[in-house]
């Protein structure tokens, strides 16, 4: 097409994926990403002629390596192995004055793990082809080759896994492209025919796989750097992950440290291999947990779908919709998705030998066709099966979820915890007042409390003021700029601005289009679940229990006394998709029974005593509660200002 070498035109990043149908490996696979690459030009950025960055991921390269092993004195049998890993380390230019103490160290680490590196090739690159600015900041291109001893392939990627994070933790500087026993990764800062002329590697027809991935980056909001460049282990992507913050706190939790220093990519990629390596998860149902259907989507569902969904919220309650087109693979599974909003493109096609996902239909030829490629719809996943000498097996959107049911329905006695996840409007507690046997009750203002001007001494602002009159005589939204037209919160000391004025949205915005009313109301969510999570990989000593609430915010009985009867506040908050704090608390307590499940943690503090100490102390107190079985913490801050306290910000 000729917007191809059209140099003004620029989109946003190409991925392509191809993937032979009669399992054969070929050098021919590698030939033809690259290729699509080069093709979709104009989807690259460039900084004076240079890219901002590409890679390819493929098969391990498996005749070389057998060629090296037999050079080195070694069984080149060695290669064919399903212990063999290889490895693709990129040593920064910033340590690479240090290399000999870094190889050291990472050897080291492989040793510790009983992991044995049989040879290593150390800078097989043409550097020299690079651009000045890649050129000056071109890393040390470290590969390794060794055997696993482990009765699994799957405890021998997870030992590789954990070892990837290690050496990440012992040296932060250090990019691991790929450390696998099925593929590698070969990248740079340039645009794609730098490949083949950097990587010589990539020009040996010994050289070939069955599934090769190609990414080539037009940067948005970050910087061009060679860590940036895509593919990562698993995936490329061309798009945004709007909700990182929230992926990086739910992997934390999980044990998923993020990658040091990464991107957005980066460490949902991170992620998706820790779910499937740490938690015994099918690369699919990994690809499905951070990309999952919306919810008034997933209503329409089986019921036996419904439950896989369910699971899979409460178990991994973060999204990473994008917008994003995702192209990944793992093993012998190749995927595609695109987000929910379909905001990003990515068609599937099939070709004579092959089939694609690419962000552009027209990289394959249209004689070479076998029928017009198709876009993946929003939401839409698709995965395809290839095995050396089999014919590939491709799952359409609708068999990608019977397999996801199959899946999960082989762990029923997890799925038999769906039992303790309620919704909001199934709540059924007692009379709340039954929490003043544990000592639950909620503080009643006293008349001290209420001489105080409470709302400004609460960090609220007229502006706020003006803004909540507005919307409650009006009962709509006020629409206005994304930006933030005030005052920054360290430029006026003296309205004692609460900690979360210093916060700035943190999110890739800039090449996202606008979105309509209709498409936010049906996408988004302010549902919430509340509680503990159930666990994958071992049996819990008490059985989950999860209240979803479509509305976070809640109402409180004693809040309300005198001007609304309990009923009154029961519907309310159930008219909105919320429930009553008090009824809450009532519920996970086991209307009293057990009151460990819920700890209020006086969120409080004396000025002359210091905000630190206390904020320590109620710290402790909260990882006390939680070790001893709490689910529930409330902050409780109702008597600020009363006796010299004053509240504990919320946001620190």
């Amino acid at each position: 097409m000729e917007t191809y070498n059209n140099p003004r035109e620029r989109d946003a990043c190409a991925i392509i994926a191809f993937v032979d149908k009669r399992g054969r490996s070929t050098h021919a696979n590698i030939v033809k990403t690259i290729e699509a690459l080069q093709k979709m030009g104009h989807r690259s950025g460039d900084i004076d002629g240079e890219g901002d960055g590409c890679g390819i991921l493929c098969d391990i390269p498996r005749k070389i390596w057998a060629k090296r092993l037999d050079k080195a004195g070694l069984s080149r049998h060695l290669a064919d192995s399903r212990s063999f890993f290889v490895g693709h380390f990129l040593l920064p230019c910033s340590i690479v004055k240090d290399e000999k103490a870094v190889l050291e160290k990472i050897r080291n680490i492989f040793e510790k793990e009983s992991i044995k590196i049989l040879l290593e090739v150390k800078g097989n690159t043409r550097n020299e082809e690079l651009g000045p600015r890649a050129l000056a900041e071109a890393p040390l291109f470290w590969q390794v080759a060794g055997m696993l001893d482990f009765s699994t392939i799957q405890e021998a990627q997870k030992s590789l896994f954990m070892i990837q994070m290690e050496i990440e933790k012992e040296i932060p500087e250090i990019h691991i492209a790929s450390l696998s026993p099925d593929s590698v990764v070969y990248k740079l800062r340039g645009t794609p025919d730098l490949l083949p002329r950097v990587f010589p590697e990539l020009m040996d027809k010994d050289l070939t796989s069955i599934i090769s991935l190609g990414h080539s980056r037009y940067s948005t909001n970050t910087l061009p750097t060679m860590e940036r460049a895509q593919p990562f282990s698993v995936l490329c992507h061309n798009g945004e992950i709007n909700t990182i913050e929230r992926l990086r706190s739910i992997g934390r939790i999980l044990g998923i440290e993020p990658v040091p220093g990464g991107s957005d990519s980066q460490d949902l990629n991170r992620i998706i291999e820790g779910l499937i390596n740490m938690y015994q998860l099918d690369p699919m149902e990994a690809i499905e947990m951070v990309f999952p259907a919306i919810h008034s989507e997933v209503e329409y569902y089986e019921e036996d779908l419904q439950k896989v969904f369910d699971f899979y919220r409460w178990f991994f309650p973060s999204s990473a919709q994008g917008p994003a087109a995702v192209v990944a693979r793992y093993a012998n599974i190749c995927m595609g998705s695109v987000d929910a909003l379909g905001l990003r493109p990515l068609w599937f096609g099939e070709s004579d030998y092959e089939y694609f996902l690419s962000s552009e239909k027209g990289v394959v030829d249209i004689k070479n066709t076998m029928t017009d490629p198709i876009p993946l719809a929003p939401g839409e996943k698709i995965a395809i099966e290839a095995n050396l000498g089999q014919k590939a097996k491709v799952y359409r959107h609708t068999q990608f979820q019977e397999r996801l049911k199959e899946l999960m329905f082989q762990r029923r006695s997890k799925l038999a915890l769906l039992d303790g996840l309620v919704r909001s409007d199934s709540v059924k507690v007692k009379d709340s007042v039954g929490l003043e046997k544990l000592g639950l009750e909620l503080k009643s203002s006293n008349k001290e409390f209420k001489e105080l001007n409470i709302l400004g001494a609460f960090g609220w602002q007229k502006y706020d003021m003006n803004l909540r009159k507005r919307v409650a005589i009006e009962g709509v939204d006020i629409i206005g700029s994304m930006g933030h037209t005030g005052p920054l919160a360290a430029l006026m000391p003296e309205a004692l601005p609460n900690a979360s004025e210093f916060f700035k949205e943190n999110v890739a915005v800039v090449t996202n289009p606008a979105i309509d009313r209709e498409r936010e109301a049906e996408h988004f969510t302010t549902r919430v679940i509340l509680g503990d999570k159930p666990c994958l990989l071992v049996e819990q000593d008490k059985a989950p229990t999860g209240l979803e609430i479509l509305c976070p915010l809640l109402l409180d009985y004693q809040g309300l006394d005198g001007i609304l009867d309990k009923k009154q506040v029961n519907d309310l908050a159930r008219n909105h998709g919320s429930v009553v704090l008090e009824d809450i608390l009532s519920y996970f307590s086991g209307n009293g029974l057990d009151p460990t499940r819920v700890k209020v943690l006086n969120c409080v503090f004396a000025p002359q005593k210091g905000l630190k100490k206390q904020l320590e102390a109620l710290c402790s107190e909260a990882t006390d509660a939680v070790e001893d079985g709490a689910v529930i913490l409330l902050l409780d801050d109702s008597n600020a200002f009363v006796q010299d306290e004053c509240f504990i910000d919320p946001a620190l």
